[in-house]
């Protein structure tokens, strides 16, 4: 079989970080047995990057993006932020906070801003400071206008002042609302 051309292998490695990226896929999953024997087919000779190849790729085209996400937030006057924390079954905690913005047509915009798995006690302080951060170093401090996070009360108590007004999100109220009326048996 003809062995896959360097250009095509690095069309095919570029094309795995996309979809890394838009389909949220693990970092080593295309060089997992069932994913190489698909791609054998298609791409004879063709081995994907290692994992940890695609982390460091993955951590150049995160600076690209955050470079270039700097100067659009900085064009723009008011932002409102959104922010999600989660819990793991392991016990790990992630948070993700989104900024929204409209141009000058009111089209609306919603970048992700930061995105990190928060460890340990004192959840509060750990949420404060990382939103605190992502803010400080995109430098929109001054722009922002809100926040609406959930209604837990860590994140209540961490955003409750230095970020506009704070809003609580109303699909998180609504789910609070139902889950005693969803949870009872039927007769």
């Amino acid at each position: 079989m003809p062995k896959i051309s360097p250009e095509k292998s690095k069309l095919l490695n570029e094309a795995i970080l996309e979809c890394i990226i838009e389909d949220s896929r693990p970092f080593g999953d295309f060089r997992k047995p069932g994913m190489r024997k698909f791609l054998e087919k298609f791409f004879p000779g063709f081995v994907p990057h290692h994992r940890l190849t695609n982390s460091k790729k993955l951590k150049i085209l995160f600076k690209k993006y955050k470079k270039q996400l700097k100067k659009t937030l900085n064009s723009f006057p008011f932002i409102s932020l959104t922010t999600d924390v989660w819990k793991r079954k392991n016990g790990r905690y992630f948070v993700a906070i989104t900024a929204h913005f409209f141009d000058d047509n009111y089209n609306l915009f919603s970048l992700i801003i930061g995105f990190r798995k928060i460890n340990g006690r004192h959840l509060k302080e750990r949420l404060q400071v990382f939103v605190q951060n992502e803010i400080n170093q995109y430098k929109i401090k001054n722009k922002i206008v809100s926040i609406t996070t959930d209604n837990g009360a860590d994140f209540k108590s961490a955003t409750s002042s230095g970020f506009g007004i704070r809003f609580s999100c109303l699909a998180h109220n609504l789910s609070l609302t139902l889950k005693p009326f969803c949870s009872q048996k039927k007769p």
